[in-house]
């Protein structure tokens, strides 16, 4: 299953493999708390998560910088596996 995190507005997202949006949040807490549950409803995978570019222009979506976004999402995903370590088992390598 595909995913791809963007930034938009401030916030991350997601896009799951049937074009559905979920915005994340703009918090660490906030965003794994989705992640989350996104991931236990079985709406989407960890598995095979992809950047959208901008997550890579993140100041054009309203982050202060363009790393601001990426440093988001990679502090959740590393909460995700300090709280759970199972996670860190599993092949969640972001493809950039």
């Amino acid at each position: 299953m595909r995913q791809i995190i963007f930034a938009e507005n401030g916030s991350i997202g997601i896009t799951t493999e049937k074009d559905r949006e979920f915005i994340l949040g703009n918090t660490v807490d906030k965003v794994v708390e989705n992640l989350l549950l996104l991931n236990e409803a079985e709406i989407i995978d960890i598995d095979e998560l992809y950047y959208s570019s901008t997550m890579h222009f993140s100041s054009e979506e309203g982050f202060e910088n363009d790393e601001d976004a990426i440093n988001l999402f990679d502090s959740a995903i590393l909460k995700i596996t300090e709280k759970m370590p199972f996670f860190a088992s599993i092949n969640s390598e972001v493809i950039l």
